[in-house]
């Protein structure tokens, strides 16, 4: 996922993104204001996981989204379950 994608994707999707990293405030989302390197370090400090790793997930949210799959994201972005 690239910038662009995730600006687009941050406007069109943000409550399933919210759902995928729970732990991120709502001042942080605002924070990150569609910005895919504000996310990427916001994300990395809350859940202490590597960057590629969160692209990884951001990239399967955006396929679950793309092909109407409904999903538990939680799961996948929390590294306690």
């Amino acid at each position: 996922m690239n910038a662009k994608t995730f600006q687009t994707f941050f406007q069109d999707h943000r409550e399933k993104l919210s759902q995928a990293c729970i732990k991120l405030s709502e001042t942080d989302w605002q924070a990150i204001d569609g910005r895919l390197e504000r996310f990427l370090d916001r994300a990395q400090a809350v859940y202490h996981i590597p960057g590629e790793v969160l692209l990884k997930e951001l990239n399967a949210v955006k396929k679950n989204v793309d092909e109407g799959i409904e999903a538990d994201y939680v799961p996948y972005l929390d590294p306690t379950e």
